[in-house]
């Protein structure tokens, strides 16, 4: 099959080799381990190969999302490493997408958000029915989000001290499903919709003394709201060097940007729940949600098939 991809890439038929690639790695993964005794020869230029024609194939796949704007482009980009990445506040690492020139902050107001206050208004109708799910089944949250840091803050996590229920994911939803809330964040403009990564909504509850480790979320194009159920005046959330709570002053919601490093802890003597879901950034046009849309259906279509290619090439830097 080498001599295969090397007559296609001398032909430039770069589809095919890429192809090919994929279709040894998937039969032969040991081939491309640096150290392996059946490690190809040349691994260092195969590596590079299959790596930068999984990227080419990844922005060709996802290039008409480009045209949503500049800076969306310019995201787009820099997410295939086109261009150099940077990020405009000091607190503010996405793990995965990035759009630049997007005016930010760490924390937001409801009255920043064109529609939101209206949103959580008739979101109050379903609180009883959320209330009574406290007693009901959780579920480990961190065993959801996969690997996590190996470290000692993040393992004690595991002991079930942060748990979660999932009422909607990606336009479903599972049996902790509330009537007709799903159709309510389905029909509002408000609420962030890019699957796979959102319209997500879940109650995460905290127990007495855990701390959530500081950490980022994927992208700066939602931020995450957490309304409070139940909570207390030592259960705060900390984004960049800012730290909140809902008592002091009194607050209904609490909205930041997850692109910003933060963490949570509850040091009071009671469970903190809350409900969170994500809602568009408010600076992004509605061709702009149109085109992350897009992008991201496309990207995790070819993330699924050559995504594990495209980092092949970091192995050489291990």
């Amino acid at each position: 099959m080498i001599e295969q991809i090397l007559d296609s890439l001398r032909k430039r038929d770069y589809d095919i080799a890429l192809d090919l690639y994929l279709e040894l790695f998937n039969q032969h993964p040991e081939q491309f381990q640096i150290g392996s005794s059946s490690a190809l020869k040349g691994l260092d230029t195969h590596l590079l190969n299959a790596s930068n024609l999984a990227r080419k194939k990844g922005f060709d796949t996802v290039e008409q999302a480009r045209k949503g704007s500049s800076r969306l482009a310019s995201g787009i980009d820099r997410t295939f490493g086109l261009v150099t990445q940077f990020f405009e506040h000091s607190y503010q690492r996405p793990n995965f997408f990035y759009i630049p020139n997007l005016p930010s902050s760490g924390f937001f107001m409801v009255d920043q958000i064109p529609k939101l206050d209206d949103f959580l208004e008739g979101l109050k109708r379903f609180i009883p029915d959320l209330l009574k799910l406290i007693d009901e089944r959780k579920q480990n949250y961190i065993d959801m989000m996969g690997q996590v840091p190996d470290t000692k803050g993040w393992q004690t996590l595991r002991n079930g001290n942060w748990l979660s229920q999932h009422l909607i994911k990606s336009h479903g939803h599972d049996k902790f499903a509330i009537s007709g809330l799903a159709e309510y964040f389905a029909n509002a403009s408000v609420v962030a919709d890019c699957p796979p990564h959102a319209p997500e909504a879940f109650i995460s509850y905290l127990l007495p003394g855990a701390k959530i480790p500081s950490h980022f979320g994927l992208s700066n194009v939602k931020l995450t709201v957490h309304v409070p159920l139940q909570v207390n005046s030592k259960c705060n959330i900390k984004v960049g060097n800012e730290t909140k709570n809902w008592l002091s002053p009194p607050q209904k919601v609490i909205i930041f940007d997850d692109s910003f490093e933060h963490s949570a802890e509850n040091l009071g003597d009671e469970m903190r729940s809350v409900l969170i879901f994500d809602i568009w950034h408010p600076h992004l046009s509605d061709q702009e949600k149109t085109a992350i849309r897009l992008f991201m259906k496309l990207y995790n279509e070819w993330s699924t098939t050559y995504g594990p290619l495209a980092s092949l090439d970091k192995r050489l830097h291990v």
